[in-house]
């Protein structure tokens, strides 16, 4: 198994290209690639109610986050942050549905040469729903506080329980 997220270290040492992989998500992903065990048989074989070996892990790219989190004691907040990758850790990465995923929602973008994280985020997803609330998630439903047409402040749902 292959794991691996310095992108440089392993780029510099196989003489290969290096890619960015700018994230807004707000925790780390480990994107794992996965085959299935040489004993278990293709799905459309497989006899209902029995249980099959697991599945195999092959390689491990993980793509740092930290959208909104506080760093390194700072009370500035990065509205996101890039991971080098390898050429071949970019291919793994392509094959993994949770990255397409991402890419796709705009959560994750690839360059082929770095810029500035803060350039580069401007116009992507502004982060997910893990992301911690900001004091603009607790603005009054006013008029001024948001446009006619637009939607509320987005909130996570969270049930209370009552006090034992």
């Amino acid at each position: 198994m292959q794991r691996g997220s310095d992108g440089l270290a392993a780029a510099a040492a196989s003489g290969g290209p290096v890619h960015y992989v700018y994230s807004t998500l707000a925790c780390d992903q480990l994107y794992t690639k996965w085959i299935p065990h040489p004993q278990t048989p293709p799905p459309e074989k497989q006899a209902p109610g029995l249980h099959y070996p697991p599945p195999i892990k092959t390689h491990e790219v993980l793509i740092k986050g930290g959208r909104g989190l506080i760093a390194d004691h700072r009370l500035i907040t990065s509205q996101g942050t890039y991971t080098a990758v390898t050429q071949e850790q970019l291919d793994i990465l392509r094959t993994i549905g949770a990255f397409q995923t991402h890419e796709r929602a705009g959560f994750i973008r690839v360059e082929s040469t770095k810029h500035d994280v803060e350039k580069v985020v401007a116009d992507m997803e502004s982060g997910d729903l893990s992301a911690p609330l900001t004091p603009a998630d607790y603005a009054d439903d006013s008029q001024e506080a948001r446009p006619s047409d637009g939607p509320p402040p987005r909130m996570m749902a969270v049930d209370r329980l009552p006090l034992v």
